[in-house]
């Protein structure tokens, strides 16, 4: 919700947040074959194989669900809480940890801003753990790991494989941002009523779209 959802259109993050989600679309199983593959791959490994700046350590879990207790933004004490299931969880050999997420995309400044908040989310409710959730702190790094296909090439053994460019981006902390950015959110979803949709937001567009028809329809009944 704090990505794409939110830089899509705030009034459909509004009604997501107050139980009215969009329509969802089926996810090809293939990616979710590809992300299990990534993670047996990184599991137990030393950090450092993504990026020689990274220091010593392991991977030690992936798809982690991680809740935070209520959290104060502003003066407003226990305003909200963050859900959510992290990719990658790095624990380094000084007692630190590590969020990194796993990306089929181009490195560019826009995918790392737009994951900023993702990964800041991660990691706020890491070091804020509700009770009954899971508690790893602190969090030092923050990082993307994003995988760009280049071509397919037929082994020799008679499997297909395909190359992949590789780039680290280093994410760095910034609390006070992010605690501006969840009072925007805070913000928004303290509205009594949704904000005024995206311009060109589909979702959008079919919901007026659909309450149009059916007012149309119940006209033609009523005469």
């Amino acid at each position: 919700m704090l990505t794409f959802l939110w830089d899509d259109c705030r009034r459909c993050f509004w009604l997501h947040a107050h139980g009215l989600h969009q329509p969802r679309m089926p996810f090809p199983s293939v990616f979710s074959r590809y992300h299990d593959a990534l993670t047996r791959y990184g599991l137990g490994r030393c950090p450092s194989v993504l990026s020689p700046s990274l220091p010593p350590g392991r991977f030690v879990g992936g798809e982690l669900w991680v809740k935070s207790r209520p959290l104060t933004i502003g003066s407003e004490r226990g305003a909200l809480f963050i859900l959510g299931r992290l990719d990658h969880l790095a624990h380094f050999d000084d007692g630190t940890w590590g969020v990194i997420d796993f990306k089929t995309t181009a490195p560019s400044d826009t995918s790392a801003a737009r994951y900023t908040r993702q990964l800041h989310a991660y990691a706020w409710a890491l070091e804020r753990a509700a009770p009954d959730a899971l508690c790893r702190a602190p969090v030092t790094r923050l990082g993307l790991y994003c995988l760009d296909p280049v071509d397919v090439t037929l082994t020799d053994d008679g499997h297909v494989a395909a190359r992949l460019q590789a780039s680290w981006i280093d994410i760095e902390r910034d609390d006070d941002g992010f605690a501006d950015f969840l009072a925007e959110v805070l913000a928004v979803l303290r509205r009594p009523l949704p904000p005024p949709a995206a311009p060109g937001c589909s979702c959008c567009r079919y919901t007026e779209r659909r309450r149009a028809m059916a007012r149309a329809a119940a006209s033609v009944h009523v005469n």
